[in-house]
């Protein structure tokens, strides 16, 4: 016989020691239900059994290497070995032999107040998920993040296989189902706000780039014509210029950015009280330069070549 995929979905169940009323255990979990020795009657869905290829029918005749002959001998062998391990596990379907290996899963035996306390977080999951009633596209940063929270705290319950309570068994296909219809809608909120933040990024990138240099050297020719009239053409000619380069940008971003590069230029006004006038006035020459090296190359490209004549 092919090797088969097949694995363990015991449900499976006997512990290493006994339950008190108010006690909680996590035991090994193959995800299978048993009937007339190791007949396997039905598989959990995405239980370990069902993963490895474990069907109705198939009869297991093998566990881990240990034979055996009985529904009881299998559910004790399976209590006894440790969740998470990787088992070889023996079968016999339509009278063939086959083997495969299986990692066993856990499932949550509770009973008294620990069966009470899980009812509790899935419900409080439920209600809280149940409060945010967001139509589709109009979460607010808050919202994702609340329904993040909600998301991750049920994850985290659902790293073991619900308890057998009707209550609990209720109360999660309630939340599978509301985070089944939530979650696309979340996470394509989040993604449009990421593209948003990205696009505001660069745009605040490049409205530094293009007008953060002119202003430091508006800022330096406001002083240098103060203090030098010759510089008053160059500042003027900038101003202009920067007049122009702003409509191509928001308002509101354009002043955000000047009154940040004043902030920055107080301490550069500074300096300037302090040093000589031949020091002063070879700083202004060296802004207007570089105002008129930024002015320049945008006025070529506006000028644009020569027509040419018309001969005929």
């Amino acid at each position: 016989m092919k090797r088969a995929m097949v694995a363990p979905m015991l449900f499976i169940i006997a512990s290493h020691q006994a339950i008190a009323q108010d006690e909680s255990s996590k035991r090994a979990y193959l995800g299978v239900q048993l009937q007339g020795g190791a007949l396997v009657a039905n598989v959990d869905d995405n239980g370990p059994a069902q993963l490895a290829g474990i069907q109705p029918g198939d009869f297991i005749v093998s566990f881990d290497g240990k034979e055996i002959k009985s529904s009881d001998e299998l559910s004790q062998t399976v209590a006894a070995t440790p969740s998470g391990k990787d088992v070889a596990i023996t079968v016999i379907r339509r009278g063939k032999e086959g083997t495969t290996t299986a990692k066993l899963g856990q499932r949550l035996v509770l009973s008294g107040a620990p069966l009470d306390e899980f009812r509790q977080k899935l419900a409080g999951i439920l209600q809280e998920l149940e409060s945010l009633q967001v139509p589709k596209g109009t979460w607010s940063q808050s919202e994702l993040q609340r329904f993040s929270d909600l998301f991750d705290r049920f994850q985290d319950l659902k790293k073991t296989v619900p308890p057998e309570d009707t209550a609990v068994q209720n109360l999660w296909s309630q939340l599978e189902r509301l985070f089944a219809i939530y979650k696309p809608s979340a996470d394509n909120a989040r993604r449009q706000r990421e593209a948003q933040r990205v696009q505001e990024t660069e745009l605040a990138r490049n409205i530094e780039e293009q007008l953060g240099p002119l202003y430091v050297n508006y800022m330096t020719l406001q002083v240098c014509a103060s203090r030098f009239p010759q510089f008053d053409k160059m500042r003027y000619q900038t101003r202009e210029f920067l007049k122009n380069k702003e409509l191509g940008f928001l308002r509101e971003q354009a002043d955000e950015l000047w009154n940040a590069v004043a902030v920055k230029f107080q301490r550069v006004e500074a300096v300037f009280e302090q040093i000589d006038a031949m020091q002063l006035f070879a700083e202004c020459e060296q802004a207007s330069k570089q105002a008129s090296a930024l002015i320049a190359p945008a006025a070529d490209r506006t000028a644009g070549p020569p027509l040419r004549k018309k001969d005929f």
